[in-house]
């Protein structure tokens, strides 16, 4: 439970880091965190989702690009 709750903040860490360069993505994934709003940065990592957080349904965030759509 420890790890999956270190990595799950550790993926809202990312996702913060990147809202700017990917708005849909950071939209997506609050929502399967269950999360109105993105937390604020802090000058060192802090747990922003507590044990017992209920998270929403986890959906694929980005689709497999075939090898047709390439060319």
């Amino acid at each position: 439970a420890t790890v999956v709750n270190i990595a799950t903040n550790i993926a809202l860490l990312i996702v913060t880091l990147g809202e700017p360069y990917m708005p849909s993505l950071t939209h997506k994934v609050l929502q399967q965190l269950n999360l109105h709003k993105l937390p604020k940065l802090h000058e060192s990592f802090h747990l922003e989702l507590k044990g017992g957080h209920r998270i929403g349904k986890p959906e694929v965030l980005f689709r497999k690009i075939e090898d047709t759509e390439l060319e």
